[in-house]
């Protein structure tokens, strides 16, 4: 009887330690939005719990950034830096590169929050040059401190961004994203992705991953919550994961 009391109450230890361990969380953000508006609007179908990044001075996003948060949706300033070979990049009018100075950098910010004051959360489009120089970072990290409003995500398109560590150094809320779903846009790539996520969220405890509003990624999407929730994994918006060294993922894909 002692042995089989003993057991029972093994038994009913593991099962609640089992139930107070928290599941992996997988958190989920929208790059790009702003320009394609009939494209951007099908992500509008998606879980709330995914969030939009829309790109400052585009020609639709401010009124997807209302639409995004009529529905609870978690939106960020998607700000474009300048990357490696900026000869070939478009980055818009409301966006930051090397030649800029501090006060450059503070009105390139505020001129973003006036156009979006919705947002919450702000990460990087394209940057792997920007993203590297520290004393650009420091600025734009020092702008979102005076905010106090804003969480970071460093897109990490270089694996010598510098971003996160700037972010951390001055504890702003933050985290780097962990996975590009869509890099290559196949549906064969993007399952492949998918199932890295999956993975990395297992291992780490959450994992981020950024896709953009293309149609096999829009699909993928539409998938994804009953695969999550058959791996018990759960689907949360960025801010949940804001603040972790252990969703950093080491792989950075390019701009």
């Amino acid at each position: 009887m002692i042995r089989g009391l003993l057991i029972a109450l093994a038994l009913s230890a593991f099962t609640s330690a089992n139930a107070a361990t928290p599941p992996p969380k997988v958190a989920i953000i929208i790059d790009d939005i702003g320009y394609r508006y009939q494209q951007d609007r099908q992500a509008l179908q998606l879980p709330t719990e995914i969030a939009f990044a829309i790109i400052p001075g585009s020609d639709h996003g401010r009124a997807l950034g209302e639409a995004a948060v009529q529905q609870g949706r978690e939106v960020l300033v998607h700000l474009p830096m300048e990357p490696v070979g900026v000869a070939n990049a478009r980055l818009g009018p409301v966006a930051i590169d090397h030649t800029d100075d501090e006060l450059a950098v503070r009105r390139t910010l505020r001129a973003a929050m006036e156009e979006l004051p919705f947002a919450t959360g702000l990460n990087n489009h394209m940057g792997s040059r920007l993203t590297q120089e520290r004393r650009p970072m420091l600025w734009l990290m020092e702008s979102i401190l005076c905010r106090r409003d804003l969480y970071f995500v460093d897109s990490y398109t270089t694996r010598h961004s510098v971003a996160l560590a700037t972010a951390d150094a001055l504890s702003i809320p933050a985290v780097r994203r962990d996975v590009f779903l869509d890099h290559v846009q196949t549906p064969a790539a993007i399952e492949v992705q998918v199932r890295r996520l999956v993975h990395l969220a297992r291992q780490q405890g959450q994992a981020l991953a950024i896709a953009h509003p293309h149609a096999p990624t829009l699909d993928a999407l539409r998938a994804l919550p009953r695969l999550l929730q058959a791996q018990g994994i759960e689907l949360v918006a960025p801010s949940a994961l804001v603040g972790d060294p252990s969703s950093r993922g080491m792989v950075a894909e390019a701009d």
